[in-house]
């Protein structure tokens, strides 16, 4: 069968865009806005599926992007066909353990080699994490998500979202485990009521004058927003 998938990491590796399945855009935040979910974890605070749920709340499927694969998928029964065909020889060529065993047996026989005559390294790099098993998520999964928010991606609200509808979706079992890490349901509620007035705005034009302590939940919580259908984000023009 033909998959339509997320555009993030495994699922990349596995679905070839338009061969054997759909993969739909993803968005994240940059890399330096999840330090204080990694310090919760390290911490005690937050166990790993609290950690993973938070951190999985500031990722955004683009909803529009899934509607149009599947309803690509269901008008098109050759394309099905042709897609599912692809998707079942890739499957035997690549992932069938008799082709996947012996990779692994390859890649041990490398590591093995090398052990014995690599020399080890632990200098710590400049804006390394002091503890790397507890790496902020944003700098650990940067290359997983399509997109990461940037200063000139272009911020609309969808119809309809406002204040009233962000506080009553924060209040979803989906999303009240993580109330410490939410997004301030009051300035994003200023924020919409923004953007309602303005029309759509760059991120950097979005947040200009906000202090810097808030800023940078704010600007994570974008993503969170865009997740809740409150708004839609798109890159910058020409990319």
């Amino acid at each position: 069968l033909p998959g339509v998938v997320s555009d993030w990491n495994g699922y990349r590796d596995t679905v070839r865009d338009g061969v054997d399945g759909l993969r739909v855009p993803t968005l994240m935040p940059r890399a330096g806005l999840g330090a204080d979910l990694a310090d919760r974890h390290a911490a005690g605070l937050d166990n790993y599926d609290i950690y993973c749920g938070s951190a999985s709340q500031f990722v955004a499927i683009d909803p529009d992007a899934a509607a149009a694969a599947y309803l690509r998928l269901i008008s098109d029964a050759p394309l099905r066909r042709q897609m599912g065909a692809a998707a079942r020889q890739r499957a035997l060529a690549v992932f069938d353990w008799a082709v996947v065993i012996p990779q692994y047996q390859a890649l041990w026989q490398q590591l093995a080699e090398r052990r014995q005559i690599g020399a080890e390294s632990a200098t710590r790099r400049a804006g390394q994490s002091a503890r790397p098993t507890r790496a902020d998520p944003f700098f650990s999964f940067a290359g997983y998500a399509s997109q990461v928010l940037g200063a000139s991606h272009r911020v609309r609200a969808a119809e309809g979202a406002d204040g009233a509808r962000l506080q009553t979706l924060l209040q979803s079992p989906l999303m009240s485990f993580m109330a410490r890490l939410a997004p301030d349901a009051d300035a994003c509620g200023r924020l919409l009521a923004e953007l309602q007035r303005r029309g759509p705005l760059s991120v950097d034009a979005l947040l200009a004058g906000t202090p810097e302590a808030q800023r940078l939940r704010l600007e994570r919580g974008l993503v969170c927003l865009a997740k809740l259908g409150l708004l839609h984000i798109e890159p910058p023009a020409g990319r």
